[in-house]
């Protein structure tokens, strides 16, 4: 359940800020998507995980500290949407989604990385 929280809110956070006008913001939270979604597709066995998790802990961290100034912000005025900016934030979020479902429906990768990727979101 955290996990699906967790997609929704960094989804609904990635959609809000592309929408938003906050281009730049958008670009920043589409990127650690990126690079989450990235080291995630070369996790392959246990191993894989395990390496994981020292370069997806960094990640998480910013994509936490990202979607707590942006839920602080969010309250602001919409600018222009830039169709663009959505239209990359919804790929990225997209993958990020698929990867992350794909590593907690394997339970040996889930097992090493599920406190990793759902952690510090309380």
């Amino acid at each position: 359940m955290k996990l699906i929280s967790h997609l929704l809110l960094t989804a609904t956070v990635i959609l809000v800020t592309a929408c938003g006008g906050a281009s730049s913001g958008a670009a920043e939270m589409t990127g650690i998507m990126d690079d989450i979604t990235a080291v995630l597709k070369d996790v392959k066995d246990a191993e894989g995980a395990k390496a994981a998790k020292f370069k997806i802990e960094p990640l998480m961290a910013k994509m936490n500290e990202f979607t707590k100034n942006a839920a602080k912000n969010a309250s602001e005025t919409p600018e222009k949407v830039d169709p663009e900016e959505v239209k990359k934030a919804t790929a990225s979020s997209t993958a990020y989604a698929a990867e992350m479902t794909r590593i907690m429906m394997a339970p040996a990768l889930s097992a090493i990385l599920t406190e990793t990727l759902t952690s510090k979101m309380d």
